[in-house]
Parts: structure tokens; sequence; C-alpha cells
């Protein structure tokens, strides 16, 4: 039914996923650049991670469809609250020409 949560191990078919898919919850308590997550955002799926310092970077602050948990129970809480929410996920808050700025402009101050 449409309030399930399918757990997905590996594939080549992530596309097919994240059209069908209304969230995507990620709950790593650790990462260092969690392409998986960017990938979730700009196919307009809400996405549920807990809050890691990457999160507060200026590539993932203007995104509309990221929701950042404090802790285990704000992560169920707010998983349940998605599930419940029956707005359009398919809305991003980044334009891709000004994602694709900030990516060269950050790529640049590391060199």
């Amino acid at each position: 039914n449409e309030k399930s949560i399918e757990h997905v191990s590996k594939t080549i078919n992530v596309k097919n996923y994240y059209s069908t898919a209304k969230i995507f919850a990620f709950p790593s308590l650790s990462e260092g650049f969690p392409n998986v997550v960017l990938e979730a955002l700009f196919s307009g799926l809400k996405v549920l991670v807990y809050n890691l310092p990457i999160y507060s970077d200026d590539i993932f602050s203007k995104f509309r469809n990221l929701h950042i948990a404090s802790s285990e129970d704000d992560f169920s809480n707010r998983l349940t609250q998605l599930m419940l929410d029956d707005s359009d996920p398919k809305e991003v808050g980044w334009d891709i020409a000004d994602y694709n700025n900030l990516i060269l402009r950050n790529f640049q101050n590391i060199f």
C-alpha cells in the first residue's frame, strides 16, 4: 500500500524507485558527502536525515524538501508525519544552475 516502507539493498534501477517514492529516509549517523541524499533531493523526494554537520552546508541548506531529525525519536516522529503528509514532494528548492555554481565555487576553494 502507499503507506508502506520498502528497504532496497542494491539496485541498478535507482531512477525507478525515486520516481515512484514519496520519501527517502536516510538513517545514517555519519557521512562524508552523501551523494544518495542529493540524488533523492533532486528527484524531488521528501528526504529525512539525522542532524549531521554536512547538512548545514550551503549545498543542502536551500532544499525545501530536506527534513532533519535531532534524535531517534524525532526521526521516527518525522517519518510518521511525512508518511501522512499528502502534499506533493516533487518541489525542489534549488535552481540547477545555482547548485552547479555553488559546487564549482566549493571545488575551486579546495585547491
